[in-house]
């Protein structure tokens, strides 16, 4: 793609076109998990959908990871942190919460419920970062590129 692409850059929006394979793959799991875990289907296929869960979360947290590191290289070490940091108040949280909804609802559509969640807030994320990211990594440049400025001025 390098290679391929006029000036050697290539976008960072482009990781996140594989991400909507994870994303499905998640939400199939999930789906799955519920209503075979509700319906008592043999063991196995319960580890089959848990596997392809797991694997589609991987492959999201993965390339967000990716993604973030390339739009700000300087502070990716501050990103990933602050990705731990929402990430693990809403694990907290859902511990709290999901033997409740799995009372209430059955395990077969709260999973239902989980899997359209995450395809929904997961793939909208998505489509909207590919929209506006380009546009907002512009403006954090143009201001980056001005406060270096200021202070080379400031320095002389």
């Amino acid at each position: 793609m390098v290679k391929a692409s006029p000036d050697g850059k290539v976008q960072s929006e482009l990781r996140l076109a594989d991400q909507i394979w994870g994303v499905l793959l998640c939400s199939a799991g999930n789906l799955m998990y519920g209503w075979f875990a509700q319906r008592t289907i043999h063991p196995a296929s319960v580890l089959v959908a848990t596997s392809c869960a797991g694997f589609g979360m991987t492959w999201v947290f993965v390339t967000s990871t990716s993604y973030l590191t390339e739009c700000v290289p300087k502070q990716a070490a501050s990103v990933f942190a602050l990705g731990g940091l929402l990430r693990n108040p809403a694990a907290a949280l859902a511990a709290v919460i999901i033997e409740p909804l799995i009372a209430r609802m059955g395990l077969g559509w709260c999973f239902t419920g989980l899997a359209v969640m995450d395809f929904i807030f997961v793939g909208g994320s998505v489509i909207l970062l590919n929209l506006k990211s380009p546009g907002w990594r512009e403006k954090r440049d143009a201001a980056l590129a001005a406060e270096e400025a200021k202070k080379s001025v400031t320095k002389v």
